[in-house]
């Protein structure tokens, strides 16, 4: 079994992980994705290829940057907590906003480059798997024994997330506590709306 890495040591692959995702970023926004090689990326990031490739698979990847890890001590609290799931959610939206707010200006990047780029759209998808995968945990014991369509439920919430990431990324007035709250309001009227007669 591999010791878990050092705080150190994970700050490290951070560092050098949005590194690498800003030079592909700056140079895709430059010269548009087809003529962007991870030669190229390797060189602006001041890593080698193969360091590249230790951290991302391919350019589209990169693009997207490292998997997205939910607020540990807030998604403890949400799986645990038993009031109103939105409310619970917005909770943990807003430590995960938070936790984000200097990697707004990436976060309006990659969104741009996806506008202008759509084919990469799966990519970012894929790039939520780990949060689908973390939230399927928290839900799973939030419900335990509850009669729930919990992958559903775990879609619904991560498509929540990353447009409300979008959208508070592209908006510099925004604040976490508005856009986790802007949230939690349309989450309640799509139930409201799937109740009614």
């Amino acid at each position: 079994m591999n010791p878990r890495p050092s705080p150190l040591r994970d700050r490290q692959r951070r560092k050098t992980a949005g590194e690498i995702q800003h030079a592909t970023l700056n140079l895709v926004r430059q010269y548009g994705l087809e003529h962007v090689t991870t030669e190229m990326i390797a060189e602006e990031a001041g890593v080698s290829p193969r360091t590249f490739f230790n951290y991302f698979p391919n350019k589209a990847a990169a693009m997207v940057g490292p998997p997205i890890n939910l607020h540990e001590a807030a998604l403890a609290e949400f799986s645990a907590a038993r009031g109103p799931l939105t409310r619970d959610f917005g909770r943990l939206l807003l430590m995960q906003f938070r936790d984000n707010a200097d990697r707004k200006a990436t976060i309006r990047a990659v969104d741009e480059v996806i506008g202008l780029h759509p084919e990469l759209e799966p990519e970012f998808l894929r790039s939520l798997s780990a949060v689908t995968t973390q939230l399927a945990r928290a839900l799973d014991e939030r419900l335990a024994g509850r009669d729930c369509p919990t992958a559903l439920l775990v879609e619904v919430l991560t498509r929540a997330m990353a447009h409300a990431f979008r959208e508070w990324a592209n908006d510099d007035a925004m604040t976490p506590e508005a856009a986790a709250a802007r949230t939690v309001g349309r989450l309640d009227m799509v139930g409201r709306a799937l109740a009614a007669q």
